[in-house]
Order: structure tokens, then sequence, then C-alpha cells
């Protein structure tokens, strides 16, 4: 027995119909519009200009009929400004990405965006804080990738289900606290036996090939976080006069004796010599004046501001990245009885580590601390930056073959998949907003990883892009295939006016 349509649903259906109709209308009016704009362009005659500006008032006109004043809920798909995305080369803010930039996307590689909205915003932003990481500020109907049906709640115990995790798109504003975000595990990886670095002096070109295998990778990693490249004046004997150079400096405290007999045999490995050991009031430095080693080290910072990690250094294989970890550690880390730590005031470094260690699977929490003013022999010390502190602990610290006396990894650090790293939420409030904000539109899977995890970027377009196709498709054809296409239409269009409506 078929139920009868109402009077409401049976209106609700023909309104849906005449707007599809306008909407096809519309259609052909952007097709003649950009024609006569085309011809206009070519000849220059008025009628086209006349005919241009007719087509452009129909379809303008068309679509007020249309929407009839209503307001698309999609645009309400946007971040803050200050809001970080991992980006190619470097880390920046959403605001600060442009057309061609290319982004992490959900399936772990980089692709293009192809365009960037920004717009003024006023209302609720949800504020979603995981363990561990900083919170991600969201407007409520973006979309989030998370996992659901991990984790309940029985009798003030928390039990997990890894085995079968529910992987989907929610809304901010239809999140949980236990639910888990999702970051993806970055699977670009480009294995580099030798790197060539050449420099010109004289006339002449001096060239050095450096073999990339563990040790040279822990040498990096002691130089990020012990080393230095500054400026020196010497005399050139053969020119007659001052000139200045480059300097490689690794400094360290005059009781570690261990480490600095193991830089200057790593050093010795990769460039085939010993630099030279000078000790300071306070400290013990290795010195190396030679050009190719101060031009390889140089792209990875100067200072320790500035300090960075390359591109084709992420892109090596696991085997050699636990090596570049295990150097950091050893350098510029500690290790106490529960976890490790690894500090510094490079934003860039500190977020290209973080990509690193999710790269190997290991799983870490990353702070943003800002520094106090501090004091040494009575002076006051101001800092100059934020800090950003790395802390690993459990399994992940084991597998650096790091020695340490602690408990398994807390599952509030999060849980490792075969394609996502899973962050644990902590909590979710909801904040008033004012000021712009932003989204992107990247090409492939339509998705870009901030700070925290996968968000969706504007999918209204695509529906309209495919709305678009389906009338094209329907210009020019047989009946059949015609009465095929503007049948998929009818429905795409559907959906679209539920969008517009605010059903969906």
């Amino acid at each position: 027995m078929t139920k009868k349509r109402t009077l409401a649903e049976k209106s609700s259906k023909y309104d849906i119909e005449r707007k599809f109709d306008l909407f096809f209308k519309t259609c052909n009016l952007t097709s003649l519009e950009e024609h006569s704009a085309f011809n206009f362009m070519q000849t220059g005659e008025k009628k086209w200009h006349d005919l241009w500006k007719f087509f452009r008032e129909m379809r303008v006109r068309n679509l007020l009929v249309i929407l009839e004043g209503r307001q698309l809920k999609y645009d309400e798909w946007c971040l803050p400004p200050d809001t970080i995305i991992y980006s190619n080369p470097e880390p920046v803010e959403i605001s600060n990405v442009r057309v061609g930039d290319k982004v992490l996307t959900v399936d772990g590689k980089f692709s293009t965006v192809t365009e960037v909205f920004v717009r003024h915003y006023d209302g609720d932003m949800i504020v979603i804080k995981p363990y561990y990481s900083e919170p991600l500020i969201i407007t409520p109907e973006h979309p989030v990738l998370c996992a659901t049906n991990v984790r309940r709640k029985q009798k003030d115990v928390w039990r997990k289900n890894l085995t079968n995790p529910n992987i989907v798109w929610k809304k901010a504003c239809e999140l949980k606290d236990t639910d888990f975000l999702l970051f993806p595990i970055p699977r670009e990886t480009k294995d580099i036996e030798y790197i060539t670095i050449e420099h010109q002096t004289r006339g002449k070109i001096i060239s050095g090939k450096i073999r990339v295998d563990e040790k040279l990778m822990e040498l990096i990693g002691l130089y990020i976080s012990e080393g230095s490249l500054v400026d020196h004046r010497y005399y050139d004997k053969r020119e007659q006069r001052i000139k200045v150079g480059r300097c490689l400096y690794f400094s360290f405290g005059k009781h570690e004796h261990s480490l600095i007999n193991k830089t200057l045999d790593l050093f010795e490995h990769v460039f085939g010599y010993r630099p030279k050991v000078v000790n300071t009031h306070t400290s013990t430095d290795i010195r190396c004046y030679r050009v190719i080693p101060a031009k390889f080290f140089k792209q990875f910072g100067c200072k320790s501001s500035e300090k960075t990690i390359p591109d084709w250094v992420i892109k090596l294989p696991n085997e050699k990245l636990m090596w570049l970890i295990k150097g950091l550690i050893e350098g510029d880390g500690s290790v106490c009885k529960y976890f490790a730590s690894y500090v510094t005031s490079s934003r860039d470094l500190a977020f290209k580590i973080r990509l690193i260690l999710f790269k190997l699977g290991l799983l870490h929490s990353l702070k943003i601390q800002k520094t106090r003013i501090g004091c040494i022999n009575g002076r006051k010390i101001f800092p100059m930056n934020v800090h950003y502190s790395i802390k690993i602990s459990g399994d992940s610290l084991r597998k650096l073959n790091v020695d340490y006396n602690a408990k398994r990894t807390s599952g509030n650090f999060g849980y490792v998949l075969k394609d996502f790293i899973m962050i644990p939420i902590k909590s979710i409030e909801t904040i008033d907003y004012s000021g712009k904000v932003y989204n992107l539109e990247v090409e492939g899977s339509h998705t870009y990883t901030t700070f925290t995890g996968v968000v969706h970027n504007c999918q209204l377009k695509h529906l309209c892009n495919a709305f678009y196709r389906s009338l094209e498709v329907a210009v020019g054809v047989d009946f059949e295939e015609a009465k095929k296409q503007i049948e998929e239409a009818k429905a795409l269009f559907t959906i679209f006016w539920s969008i517009v409506e605010g059903k969906k």
C-alpha cells in the first residue's frame, strides 16, 4: 500500500522542480554571458557588450529568485587566521597559505591548494582540546575526521577497542570527548645515497660528496641541538686583505667528554678529517673553518631560533630518521625517569620533528610554552621567543633504544593505526568569536591537516561543479542521454537546495 503524499510534500517537490528549471536556465544564461563577453573582447562591438550586460542581469535576477535571500551554510566551514597548517616546505598559519602551496592531506601526501577563502565571521566557535597538544578552534559546521567506537566508560574505567575503530567525518559541534582526532602518517619516502655540495672560489669549483647514512643523520641531530654557524674574520695572505668567512661550531659543556668524542668521530667519518677542539672559560667547542661542512649545515639553520629540517630529510626511510631523532635527544634532549624531552625555540623545527615522529609511529606530546624571565648572576634574562616542548615516553622511547625505567605509554598519548595517529580529545567547549576566518580548496582528496588533525575543505563547490557538468552533458546529446543526465542533475540540485536551507 503506497502512502499518499501530503500537500506540503507535493508543494515542496514542486518548489524544488521549479527552482531546478530556473537554475537550468541560469546555467544556459551563464554560457551565453561568457560567449558574449568573449566576442566583445575579440571584436569590441557594442552589441556584444549589451548582450553580455543583458544576460548578466537575467542571471543575477534568477539566482536571487532561487535563493530567496537565504545564506549558504557551507560558508561557515572555516578556521581562525592563526591555525597552523602543515604545508611544504614549512608549517604556516592558514592566513599565510597561498594558491599553489602544498598541504598535507588525509592520504599522507602533499597536494596543491587551488583556492583560499577569507571572510568575516561573528558567532560561536568550537574549541577542541586534545591531550598533550594545542587546542583546535573551528566553526561548528566544519567536518573533522575522527575515530569513534574506540573507548567507552564503564564504572569510571575507560574500555578501549582498537581493533575496529569507526573512522567518520563529524561536524565539530557533534564531536564528543570519547572521540579521537586523526593525524595522517606521512607516506612519501625517497632514499638518497649521496648529496653533493659545491662551492666556487677564486674561479675554481670545490665539490664534496657526502654519504647519507646513519652516522650523518646522527651528526645532523647533534648539529641541530648543539651546533651553529657564525661569521669570523681572517686575513687572506694571498689577497692581502681581511675577509669574512663562516665558522661551524659545536658547543658542549666541559663535562660532556663522551659526547665530544662521539661528535669528533662522526665528523671524521662523514667529512674525512677531525675538526679543531677549543677549550673556553665555560665550554668546549668543536670548530671547523672549511667551506663544504659549513655550506652543508647551513640548510639546517645558523642559530637556534632558525633551526629547521629540509624536505629531503623528512622523506628519507624510517631507519635513517631514527638516528636523526636519537642525535637530537643525545644533543639537547634530556632523559628522566618517565620520559625523554626536547625543547627548542624554533617553531618550524618543532613541527617538523612532530611530523617525523608521526611518520615513525612514535607517540609524543608537543606543548607551546611561554618562557619566563630568568636570572643569571643577578642579571635578568628576558626571553625573546616561546619554547616548544616535545616529550616521548614508554614504547615509543624504547624504539629509539634510550635506556630508562618507565611504565608503558599512557593511552592519553594516543594510538597508532596503519594510516593515522589517533589523538584523544580531552574536552570540548564553545566560545564567542568575531573576526576573519579562512578555508582552503585542495585538489585531490579535498582535505588538509591542521596542528591536531585532518579537516575537510569546502565541499559544496564540488557539488555545484558536478551539477554544472551534468547540465553541460545534457546539452547537445540525444534525448535519452539528456533525460538521464537531467535526472542526475535534479538529484544533485535537491541535495544542493537542502544545504542552502541548512538541512544538511
